[in-house]
């Protein structure tokens, strides 16, 4: 059951009080973010998404159909400064999956995602974490129903996450689950595209390694063991298109950005995840609205069991603003 709902679940994940019991954390960062100053900072990222197919062409991989499309959109607030500043991430993501046999078990369904991360503005700790995932019913292939929707929270000063799976045909969840926190420096799955880009050693030609903690993947795994990540820049930078929405901050429409491969624990099949990151040295803005090193895309590659590539999943950057709504 737990390869089943992998499989539906997986790139739902990635975008899955001071934090000194949970173990501070000692990368180092931009002292000013690229999200801009910490005191009362926002921003919005808006993005499409598009799965297709992969199917073999002359030898090679290559995307066939699209089967699905979806939103995903991050909001950051950041307030204080210092030791005391906090940010947080609201995260939503929508999938809807099109009527067509390649869509195998996720055809016609819908699926969301919420999530909120909350870390020290200062040093990136996590001080807590929450997400929700609503699955639409399944069936496997004896065409017996199932539901993997799951709930969980995590509390890294308490160093304890609680994740409810599975609901019943009553709409309950029926595994329960408390999972322990290792101490030692780590960040939040949830909090994954702003690591990437307040680290400062990722740049062309460099990379980093460091520690993520994510409930549901410890839930399929059983264990508690937090993921260890390394990202990579190419030293050749990319250019990349911007939409008209962003030429309020951008002096350009054409920017550009450094390829990030990041890979996950040895464990898992497939490429590296690949982000496109504007450039370090690029600014967007105009007056005191200033930002850097915004990701303006995201593609990663789904793996069937048997090794053979199933689904890409491309995000653009269609939306983006650092003005709050009247």
């Amino acid at each position: 059951m737990k390869k089943l709902f992998a499989a539906v679940c997986c790139i739902l994940m990635l975008f899955s009080s001071a934090a000194c019991a949970g173990g501070q954390a000692t990368a180092p960062f931009d002292t000013e973010r690229p999200w801009g100053t910490p005191t009362n900072a926002f921003e919005q990222c808006s993005y499409t998404l598009q799965i297709f197919e992969r199917v073999r062409v002359d030898g090679a991989w290559a995307d066939g159909q699209e089967l699905a499309t979806g939103g995903f959109t991050q909001t950051l607030n950041a307030s204080g400064a210092g030791k005391d500043g906090l940010a947080s991430v609201a995260s939503e993501l929508s999938v809807s999956w099109k009527d067509l046999p390649e869509c195998a078990e996720n055809r016609g369904k819908t699926d969301l995602m919420e999530s909120a991360v909350v870390f020290s503005a200062a040093s990136m700790a996590p001080v807590s974490s929450q997400k929700t995932m609503t699955l639409d019913v399944r069936a496997d292939a004896d065409g017996a129903s199932y539901n993997h929707s799951y709930d969980y929270s995590a509390d890294y000063a308490a160093l304890t996450s609680h994740i409810k799976f599975g609901k019943n045909a009553s709409g309950d969840y029926s595994d329960p689950k408390t999972i322990a926190i290792p101490s030692g420096t780590k960040y939040d799955n949830e909090q994954l595209f702003y690591l990437l880009r307040a680290h400062r050693n990722l740049k062309p030609g460099a990379g980093v390694a460091f520690n993520v903690n994510n409930v549901a993947d410890n839930y399929i795994r059983d264990n508690n063991n937090l993921a260890p990540m390394t990202a990579s820049a190419s030293s050749e930078t990319v250019k990349k298109e911007l939409g008209a929405f962003m030429l309020d901050y951008a002096e350009s429409a054409e920017i550009e950005c450094m390829l990030v491969l990041l890979s996950l624990s040895g464990t898992d099949s497939g490429p590296a995840h690949r982000f496109y990151i504007a450039e370090p040295g690029i600014r967007f803005g105009k007056g005191n609205i200033k930002t850097a090193k915004i990701i303006v895309g995201y593609e990663y590659t789904l793996y069937t069991s048997a090794g053979t590539e199933q689904f890409r999943y491309v995000y653009t950057l269609t939306g983006y603003t650092t003005k709050r709504s009247a």
